[in-house]
């Protein structure tokens, strides 16, 4: 929390020095499910002046969809999956259109907390941890091929700077690059790809996230797409939504 409230403080300042005069956040399952959730966006508001409201996972699943950058083929059927540290949001539209969305408490975080994978993680925690999320997104209804998997947030970002070439790519290159992350601690991680230690270590459990979705919906290619939330909240505050 207290990392938190240095990071909010922080990027407030810098805000409002660029000339930002309204600050709009959400929180999501880490907030929903913390028993000081509450005590924690009171002292957000208090300390730093952003009013921050805790959204539903429908909410979340909106955002993502709405935040998706408008460069990403949209033809066909489309499997989206916003990989997060407590939940993961999955989409499936078609042709452009979301035609089902449900927010799972299945996360990076969640999932390395649950297998802890060790530093280098062991390649065979991580299939398991790769299986388990499978089950646990089977009784959703999925599509048995989709012509593109998406993958949003951090992970899909971070994803994107281990792999040989740019998004799209197959299925296989993700396979490769969960195999990668098997052999390098968290630190080696951090630097390879210029992310926070922190980020590092569950990122291997976000990969697996993806691979386990991709599992089930069997995608033609993958796409990277970070952002989806902040996206989704930025183009609502342009359009006078919020």
């Amino acid at each position: 929390m207290e990392t938190t409230f240095a990071a909010l403080e922080e990027m407030a300042i810098q805000a409002r020095a660029l000339g930002a005069c309204r600050l709009i956040a959400v929180a999501t399952e880490a907030v929903r499910i913390a028993a000081n959730g509450s005590t924690f966006l009171e002292r957000v508001a208090t300390d730093t002046g952003i009013s921050i409201q805790a959204i539903p996972g429908e909410r979340e699943v909106e955002l993502t969809f709405l935040g998706l950058s408008r460069s990403i083929d949209r033809n066909g059927t489309m499997v989206v999956a916003d990989i997060g540290g407590g939940s993961t949001e999955i989409i499936v539209a078609v042709d452009g259109e979301m035609v089902s969305g449900i927010s799972l408490p299945i996360g990076s975080g969640r999932i390395t907390d649950e297998f802890p994978p060790g530093d280098p993680p062991d390649f065979e925690i991580l299939q398991t941890m790769r299986q388990t999320i499978r089950e646990r997104i089977g009784p959703i209804d999925l599509p048995a091929q989709s012509a593109r998997l998406v993958v949003g947030g951090g992970t899909g970002e971070f994803l994107g700077r281990l792999l040989p070439r740019d998004f799209p790519v197959p299925v296989s290159m993700i396979e490769h690059a969960l195999k990668a992350t098997s052999t390098v601690t968290a630190v080696e991680l951090s630097r390879r790809i210029e992310i926070n230690v922190e980020r590092a270590k569950v990122l291997p459990a976000g990969i697996a996230a993806a691979l386990a979705v991709a599992d089930l919906s069997h995608p033609t290619l993958v796409i990277g797409a970070p952002s989806g939330i902040r996206a989704g909240l930025l183009r609502l505050a342009c359009s006078g939504e919020i």
